[in-house]
């Protein structure tokens, strides 16, 4: 214990008495570490954080999934109705649904989201109100008209002023009045950000009406395995499509979908990033132990032990890696809040935010043992390796460059070519956002205003209700001055809530592994017109495809050149098979461009609302207007027209076609920008090091040339010699850092949805610059070769 003392405090006296580079070094840590904790930070809320849910480890979601797909679908009442009574793997199964109100307000209908749900929902959860009570057994089965209602505990702040007292009060909600039995608690964001919970009846007489978000509770014992071959045999036995089979899918990763693997990338990032980071700062540690071969070689020849030389020098190591994670923590403190768009909004409520818990601290520690360990031993075991005799004698330098230029020149080159891995990287990134940016969306944005409703059940349940509606929204918008054209789809491009449609080809045999899935979009006449988007083949849809007239529908052109390759589609028929076997045949009658998608599936159809107006998903319309003088001018004139209709009828996500497309590419631009800012970080910390590097080989060589000067060499050519070993050095690093940055490059596209492999020109662009760099940061301290006078050196020696 003594001598441990007596490092310590000798490693703080070192450090006191060096305190620009214990400053550098401390700094650059704080920085490395403070990446690494604060990316952890967020991967440890999304992927490690209990859930604030009962025993969240045996709580699921169950899906309907096609064969051979990624596709998840939510359950019709048909399929939820008799699996919620067959099933047994699950200790219960409820059923829970999207609901658009409108909140009375002093000012008109605001419309706030809704959550219906069905019995049993609070104890499937686990979730118990924070003031007052859930609902009863009696009031679930009553539904609505049970007349109670569950708030949020941000509405309740909000707009109920936080009273305690609040329970009894009654709101209004859609023209119904309810009883407020309860607060939910703070962060409750599952599967929406809600601010009402009301029960809801699932009866037989709602069949096809709408999707159910279906969480199940596993049973005692029931393992995720054997419930999902319980539902696979139950499959059968429902109305599904012989391709599809009901699927439980653990909560976390319902919650995760896709964001877990942006956050493993950056995860990759800033791992890279600390690597760069420990291999210059091991390269300054070594270089330092070179200027104490005297002082190591003094304790040798006084008794001291190689094994407690190394220890003194990782004790050294070790504090500056501590200073050095206290200052990361610090760094990761400070950007937490910053990192909150990278953490998955569900989760990030939920959780509550990115923690600095024990966990966070753990890795904090295991960062710093591992750079001490990293940065320490190799200076430690090459100063325990020198023969004091030599030193002491004082041949040392010749020998001491020849020793321990090979270790400086293998950090540096692992430094570079960490930094090309790095840069490439962020170079791909940065490429696919680019090229998402001018994109060919298949539609004119500009000009292009939307705003989006929800048809209440009660009000406009049926389709005559629906179409009636849409119809006079419509007619009012086109009346509005300096818009060209109006109409409504029930999903807009780019927008999340996607609805699909399985169908079926006439004539066209159905294979076992085949899966055809469609974007399912319910229009108004003039839709196509109104967003721009060409028709190819054939016609648009129009008044006269009325419920009365023929099934039609419009596709895309990649939906006909799957199916009818080669052939004229007009005429062609297909269904959606979603709806049975008794559903209808739909006659093909126009074909029109692609649009992009947020989603996977590229095909897309297009029905009349006319004639679908009773079918899953009409009841959200998105209305669309463009106006020949821009979007922004009309945008009020929209809300006034559909309140116009009904005064009622609150309205919501009202943009431009242009933020809603810039908002599906938010997550992408910001894990962008952060790969990009660690990469630049990257590049200054590796140009360092080859300046540090090449500054220290000079001076250790000036002797050397001092003398080839003396002897006649030219102060140019030795200038070219010593550029080339720098050049050598970062062009092995650059060799090595191609090699690693090819090799990881598929899996770069496998975790970055929609990316695109990264192409030569990416790899060549990063090699340029870091060589640039690397060259630039070579020259500078090599140009000391000019400066350098043979007399005095040689006098000096």
């Amino acid at each position: 214990m003594t001598t441990i003392l007596q490092d310590l405090r000798y490693g703080v006296r070192r450090i006191l008495k060096h305190p620009v580079i214990a400053t550098s070094i401390v700094l650059s840590l704080g920085l490395g570490i403070g990446a690494n904790v604060a990316i952890f930070s967020v991967f440890s809320a999304a992927l490690l954080r209990p859930l604030p849910f009962k025993d969240d480890s045996r709580l699921t979601r169950i899906y309907i999934v096609p064969d051979k797909s990624d596709e998840r679908i939510s359950l019709r009442p048909e399929i939820f109705l008799p699996l919620r009574e067959e099933v047994r793997s699950f200790e219960s199964v409820v059923g829970q649904r999207f609901m658009s109100l409108g909140f009375d307000t002093q000012e008109g209908p605001e419309r706030v989201v809704g959550i219906g749900v069905t019995e049993g929902w609070s104890s499937t959860l686990g979730i118990e109100p924070q003031l007052g009570r859930s609902f009863s057994s009696e009031e679930e089965k009553g539904g609505l008209s049970s007349g109670v209602v569950l708030v949020s505990h941000g509405t309740w702040q909000r707009r109920l002023g936080g009273d305690k007292e609040v329970l009894g009060q009654q709101v209004s909600l859609s023209g119904s009045t309810y009883s407020v039995i309860g607060v939910m608690p703070a962060g409750m964001a599952y599967p929406y950000e809600a601010e009402f919970w009301l029960p809801m009846r699932v009866d037989a007489d709602q069949l096809g009406l709408w999707g159910l978000n279906v969480p199940a509770r596993l049973g005692p014992g029931v393992s995720l395995d054997a419930a999902n071959q319980e539902l696979a045999a139950l499959s059968s036995q429902l109305d599904l499509d012989e391709r599809m089979t009901l699927q439980a899918v653990p909560i976390r990763e319902v919650l995760l979908r896709e964001d877990e693997r942006p956050l493993m990338l950056l995860l990759a990032a800033v791992a890279f990033l600390l690597v760069i980071v420990s291999v210059n700062i091991a390269n300054l540690l070594l270089a330092e132990s070179l200027s104490r071969d005297r002082e190591f070689a003094v304790r040798t020849t006084l008794g001291a032990g190689r094994l407690r030389q190394i220890r003194q020098l990782l004790t050294e190591s070790l504090i500056l890696a501590l200073l050095g994670g206290l200052a990361g923590l610090l760094v990761a403190w400070w950007v937490r809040d910053l990192l909150m768009p990278l953490l998955p909004s569900r989760v990030a409520q939920l959780t509550g935010g990115v923690p600095m818990d024990l966990r966070v601290l753990v890795f904090s520690l295991a960062m710093v043992l591992g750079t001490t360990a990293l940065v320490g031993v190799a200076p430690a075991v090459r100063a325990s390796r020198r023969q004091p005799q030599e030193l002491l004698q004082g041949g040392g330098r010749a020998t001491r460059s020849q020793a321990s230029g090979w270790l400086g020149k293998a950090f540096i080159v692992a430094q570079v070519a960490s930094c090309l891995v790095l840069l490439a990287g962020a170079g791909s990134i940065r490429r696919d956002l680019r090229a998402l940016t001018r994109l060919d969306l298949g539609y004119e944005p500009e000009g292009l205003q939307t705003l989006s409703v929800a048809l209440n059940d009660e009000e406009y349940s049926s389709s005559p209700a629906r179409q009636s509606f849409v119809d006079q929204v419509v007619a009012r918008l086109e009346a509005i001055p300096g818009v060209e054209n109006a109409a409504s789809t029930s999903v807009f491009p780019s927008e999340r809530g996607n609805f699909l449609a399985q169908i079926e080809v006439e004539g066209r045999e159905v294979l076992p592994e085949e899966t055809h899935l469609v974007n399912h979009r319910f229009v108004t006449p003039g839709f196509l017109e109104s967003m721009g988007i060409p028709v190819l083949r054939g016609r648009s849809l129009t008044s006269s495809d009325g419920s009365d007239a023929l099934p039609v529908a419009v596709v895309s052109r990649s939906l006909a050149e799957r199916y009818w390759p080669g052939e004229d589609p007009l005429g062609k028929r297909l269904r959606n098979t979603r709806l049975g076997e008794d559903a209808r045949w739909l006659t093909v009658i126009g074909v029109v461009g692609n649009v992009h998608e947020f989603y996977e599936t590229v095909e897309t159809w297009y029905l009349p609302l006319a004639q679908n107006g009773d079918g899953s998903g009409a009841s959200r319309v998105t209305f669309v207007a463009r106006a020949s003088n821009g979007s922004e001018g009309i945008a009020s004139q929209m809300r006034q027209a559909v309140q116009s209709v009904d005064p009622a009828m609150p309205v919501f996500q009202q943009e431009s076609a242009s933020e809603i497309y810039a908002e599906s590419l938010e997550g992408q631009v910001f894990a962008t920008r952060l790969t990009a800012a660690f990469a630049l970080i990257g590049l200054l910390v590796a140009a360092i090091g080859v300046y540090a590097s090449m500054a220290f080989d000079v001076g250790e060589r000036r002797r050397e040339i001092a003398i080839r000067m003396a002897l006649g060499g030219s102060p140019r050519r030795i200038l070219r010699g010593v550029l080339k070993r720098g050049a050598i050095v970062v062009g092995l690093g650059v060799g090595l850092g191609l090699l690693g940055a090819v090799t990881l490059r598929g899996l770069l596209q496998e975790l970055l949805v929609g990316a695109s492999s990264a192409g030569i020109g990416t790899f060549l662009w990063a090699a340029v610059v870091l060589s640039a760099v690397g060259l630039l940061a070579s020259y500078v301290p090599a140009r000391q070769v000019l400066r350098v006078d043979p007399q005095a050196e040689l006098r000096a020696e």
